[in-house]
């Protein structure tokens, strides 16, 4: 989990993230606008302080922009490491699908 102070307004992938998984991203602040850009879909999302939105980072280019004020991120994600560790400890407790 991460929090970003301003926004990430670079296109990027989410590299050390599992592919396997999905980015939670919670927004506020004293902001105006504010939008995910996830180019590969066509898609400029508006996210209002307080929503919640999930995609997966490591496999779609995202970035945001927002026009005023001060705005916060908080993004949840899950590791490659970590997600590797929770499948070989799940795999050895007799869970198969993760």
């Amino acid at each position: 989990m991460v929090l970003i102070d301003g926004c990430a307004n670079v296109l990027h992938l989410d590299m050390s993230d599992a592919k396997q998984t999905l980015n939670f991203i919670l927004v506020f602040g004293d902001f105006k606008g504010g939008y995910l850009l996830l180019p590969q879909t066509g898609m400029k999302i508006y996210l209002e302080e307080g929503w919640v939105f999930a995609f997966c980072g490591s496999v779609l280019a995202h970035a945001a922009e927002y026009e005023s004020g001060r705005r916060f991120c908080i993004n949840a994600f899950t590791c490659r490491g970590t997600y590797a560790a929770a499948r070989k400890f799940w795999e050895k407790h007799g869970v198969y699908e993760l």
